[in-house]
Formats: C-alpha cells, sequence, structure tokens
C-alpha cells in the first residue's frame, strides 16, 4: 500500500474516531451542497482494478469540489493550486464522510492569496471498509 494511501486512512481513522460528519444533509442535492453556486465541470470515475468503490466528481470548480461514492465512506481532499501551494481551509482538514445519498463536499473561499492563475488539482481519496480509491481532476483559475 502507497504511503499516500496510509496517510489518507490514517487521517480517515482519526476523523472517524473524532465524529466527523458528512458535509451535507442527507436529502441535499449535488448543487445543495454547494449553495447552488458554479456550474456542473467535471464528471470522473475512479475505480481501482478489483475495487468496487467508484468516487465520482460531481462539481470541481475554484471554491467548491462536491463527489459521489457509497454512503458511509470517509473521504479526504487536497487542492493544490497553480503557485503550487496546498489550500489549507478547515473544509480541507478533516475527513468527511459520505452522507446517505453518497455525497461529499469541500468549500473554501475565493480568492485565495497567492493561489496563481492556471490549472489546479483537487486529489480525493475515499474508504470504505477494506476498500479504497483515488482520483485526481482538474481545474482552472482565472487570473485574479
Amino acid at each position: 500500500m502507497s504511503a499516500r494511501l496510509w496517510l489518507a486512512l490514517f487521517v480517515v481513522a482519526i476523523a472517524s474516531a473524532c465524529g466527523a460528519t458528512a458535509a451535507a444533509s442527507p436529502t441535499a442535492s449535488a448543487r445543495d451542497v454547494v449553495d447552488g453556486m458554479g456550474p456542473h465541470t467535471a464528471v470522473l470515475a475512479s475505480e481501482a482494478p478489483g475495487n468496487s468503490l467508484v468516487v465520482t466528481v460531481i462539481e470541481a470548480t475554484y471554491g467548491h469540489l462536491v463527489i459521489k461514492t457509497q454512503p458511509g465512506s470517509i473521504c479526504v481532499a487536497k487542492t493544490e493550486l497553480p503557485s503550487g501551494q496546498t489550500v489549507l481551509a478547515g473544509d480541507f482538514l478533516s475527513a468527511h464522510t459520505a452522507n446517505a445519498d453518497g455525497l461529499a463536499a469541500w468549500t473554501y473561499h475565493v480568492p485565495v492569496a497567492g493561489a496563481g492563475s492556471g490549472t489546479a488539482h483537487y486529489a480525493i481519496t475515499c474508504a470504505a471498509g477494506t476498500e479504497s480509491a483515488e482520483l485526481t481532476t482538474s481545474l482552472e483559475i482565472p487570473a485574479q
């Protein structure tokens, strides 16, 4: 198992022990999760060979990330900005549990000082039981 996956699972275990909760209500739509802001920009899915856990990016915009996976999955996300910086917003410092609809969302205030413009990346890792999935998606950050 890669060091990155071990780290993600460690963070998931700590967050689970602390009682991490879903980022959205069980009946919220993907748009409701992010307060109705931002267009649908990406639909990507990751399923490792022999693994039945699927993670789909519903929305990946500057300031918003929404994914869909198996309900109850524990997920962590990281943002790498064009400048190479990582978003350190509180929402990205804890694991999120996918709600009853399988949705989990992360938000942060924009613009981020020193973000730069160009291509940024979201890296998502989810785990459910003995299964895990990793996914990276790109987004564009406009000049500020």
